[in-house]
């Protein structure tokens, strides 16, 4: 196995607890709904896309179900969550249409320009190298190409409050890691590794009510369900890590952010762009920037290649 060095993540039971909450294949907050957000005014419909830490398969059942992508490859670091995530696309009948892939921590095993769209929900915050990552992402990106994703993120550059340190503090003694950063700093990576229409957009107020939400259920319905899967103990864990990422989220110090940015159509010398004489198309039919950021002539150029 590549992965043995690898320090793993999700016990099983976590995995299997989160998505109870979080809902079959998940392991972030939103489901299938929080996916469509992500991709809010992105056509994906018959597009190759890479899900970026696709975990035990939700999104990438609802990039090519619900959303209709066209060839969705999900990878992910972790054997055991991949084999989850097979039973999550099996279930679906998508075998056909979504491929799976355990690949190592570190540069991208893709070949150059072969995606579409690059998603990710919530990964990134696990990954100390972001700028590396960032680049990794533009590489497999086809000129004009989206990358869309969501990530935890610090609220500021100043001291964290009591309510953030107490959620991170019991994250870590789960096993989860995360590197957090703030949205102006994404921002700046994005823009280095050479995206351009960057933008990083809270979603704070969503994931509140999301919160909230999610802990009625584990103290309501999914309680005991909860309780066979953790014990006493781990249940009383789940309950204080999600009132704690609720008061964090509260006081602003943790947010929770959009990010979305373009692949250049024109590339120039860049070596991972393509040919000057190769045809694309200039912020392309992938992507619908509002009209007050598209000029009419950047319309009309989009227009001409549908």
């Amino acid at each position: 196995n590549p992965l043995m060095a690898y320090e793993k993540q999700y016990s099983d039971a976590v995995r299997a607890s989160v998505e109870t909450v979080y809902g079959a294949g998940f392991l972030s907050p939103g489901g299938a709904a929080e996916v469509g957000h992500i991709l809010d005014g992105l056509a994906i419909e018959g597009r190759d896309v890479l899900d970026l830490g696709c975990g035990p398969g939700g999104g990438v059942v609802t990039l090519a179900g619900n959303l209709g992508a066209g060839r969705v490859l999900g990878i992910d670091v972790e054997a055991d969550t991949l084999e989850r995530a097979a039973e999550t696309v099996a279930a679906a009948g998508l075998a056909d249409r979504i491929t799976l892939k355990l690949v190592e921590p570190g540069p991208l095993p893709l070949p150059d320009r072969s995606f579409d769209v690059v998603f990710s929900k919530d990964v990134i915050a696990h990954v100390t190298d972001k700028d590396t990552l960032y680049d990794e992402i533009l590489r497999v990106l086809r000129p004009g190409g989206a990358f869309a994703g969501s990530d935890w993120m610090r609220g500021g550059d100043g001291p964290l409050s009591k309510d953030f340190n107490d959620w991170l503090e019991q994250l870590e003694s789960s096993g989860l890691r995360f590197e957090f950063v703030t949205a102006a700093a994404s921002a700046r990576s994005l823009g280095a590794a050479g995206f351009e229409e960057v933008k990083v957009r809270d979603h704070s107020d969503w994931t509140l009510r999301e919160g909230r939400r999610n802990l009625d259920s584990i103290l309501g319905p999914d309680r005991e369900t909860l309780i066979d899967i953790l014990g006493e103990e781990g249940f009383e864990g789940l309950v204080f890590r999600t009132r704690a990422r609720i008061a964090a989220l509260d006081s602003r110090d943790l947010r929770h952010c959009h990010l979305r940015a373009r692949s250049p159509a024109y590339r120039g010398t860049h070596p991972h762009w393509r040919r000057p004489d190769e045809r694309t198309c200039p912020l392309g039919p992938l992507l619908r920037p509002p009209d007050d950021i598209a000029s009419a002539a950047e319309r009309t150029s989009r227009e001409q290649c549908l």
